[in-house]
């Protein structure tokens, strides 16, 4: 199996998004911001520690952007995969900002666990989504780096009551066999 490193995505930048007036749609369009970039550089300096072999990525735009950039600096290869993607939130497309933040709170305050009438993704489902794109990684027990969201690696491992941070890495020792 492979030695899995989690990595949140760097700090986007929703600025632009939200200035043109674009539907919610297009959050996962949205760069990083200028500490974002930092952020993802800094990240690949302690990463290079440890010996990477590849890194795979979320599909949405601030993941590939911080995987970009720390695949470029550790001269890496970047694959994405979908199941690594964003929390499904359940909100209508054409819904603000303001309707995602409402779902994540409901999310956080069921720890995951969809009530009734809920439309969001719970977190074993999350779970089940993102252990399919860990199990595709190469079983060569080489170091891989996984550049995902907040909720996939809280699901992963079992991290609740607080948020992963920015470009925070988080162990994944056993690449969740244990669970």
């Amino acid at each position: 199996m492979s030695r899995i490193h989690l990595l949140r995505h760097a700090q986007p930048d929703y600025e632009a998004i939200e200035a043109r007036g674009l539907d919610f749609r297009s959050r996962d369009t949205a760069a990083l911001s200028r500490a974002g970039r930092q952020q993802a550089h800094e990240a690949a300096a302690v990463l290079e520690r440890l010996g990477l072999s590849e890194i795979v990525s979320s599909p949405m735009t601030r993941t590939l952007q911080t995987a970009a950039i720390i695949a470029l600096r550790l001269r890496l290869p970047l694959t994405v995969d979908i199941d690594l993607r964003e929390w499904e939130s359940g909100i209508s497309p054409t819904e603000t900002h303001a309707g995602w933040q409402r779902a994540t709170q409901q999310f956080r305050d069921h720890h995951g666990v969809p009530q009734a009438g809920a439309r969001w993704e719970g977190a074993e489902q999350i779970r089940e989504r993102a252990t399919a794109a860990l199990a595709r990684l190469p079983r060569d027990g080489a170091a891989v780096l996984v550049v995902t969201h907040a909720f996939v690696i809280e699901a992963l491992t079992g991290i609740d009551g607080r948020t992963v941070g920015f470009c925070e890495h988080v162990p994944f020792p056993d690449g969740g066999r244990s669970r």
